[in-house]
């Protein structure tokens, strides 16, 4: 027997959501709809598409600042993955600690790889354009996670800047530690 209504949603079981429906949710996110942020928190349900959605973003080809296309190799891709969850685990450090607290705010970080979708506009883009979409794109990126930081851990907006840049650099900074 299935669960249904909050107790699916609890548990994780129950009717898995339809992909489009995480989708959506994912995309509505990424433009700063609290609803979906907490819908996707809040329902394990969800996390089997995120995790598959973000596989499919690791490989959409775009230019980098450089004008390489990008991911050259598999390399790339894992060293994305490790940062992506490194950038997770030191801002899950910030966050209260509470059972589900981390797999909410991993479907939450992970679903803003929604915005790949736009990646591919850089091949339209010349190289002088280029150099403002990256920065504003990370821009856009970081200020979800700001978003995301106040909302889940109830930070005004200026402690979670604080938070998600220092998580940020230290991020950045990681693979300088392997050099």
């Amino acid at each position: 027997m299935t669960k249904a209504g909050n107790e699916g949603i609890k548990t994780g079981r129950g009717q898995m959501p339809n992909p489009l429906d995480t989708i959506n949710k994912s995309l509505r996110l990424i433009f700063f709809s609290e609803k979906a942020l907490m819908s996707l928190m809040l329902d394990r349900r969800h996390t089997f598409n995120i995790f598959f959605m973000y596989g499919i973003s690791l490989v959409i080809p775009f230019r980098g600042l450089e004008g390489a296309i990008q991911p050259e190799n598999f390399g790339q891709m894992v060293e994305g993955v490790m940062l992506t969850f490194i950038f997770i685990g030191l801002i899950f450090l910030y966050l209260p600690k509470k059972t589900g607290v981390f797999m909410a705010t991993t479907r939450v970080i992970l679903s803003f790889e929604a915005m790949s979708v736009f990646l591919p506009v850089t091949f339209l883009l010349n190289p002088q354009q280029l150099k403002y979409f990256h920065p504003a794109f990370l821009a856009w990126y970081l200020s979800l996670s700001v978003f995301a930081v106040s909302k889940i851990k109830g930070y005004g907006y200026v402690l979670s800047t604080i938070v998600v840049f220092a998580s940020f650099i230290a991020t950045v900074l990681f693979p300088a530690f392997f050099v």
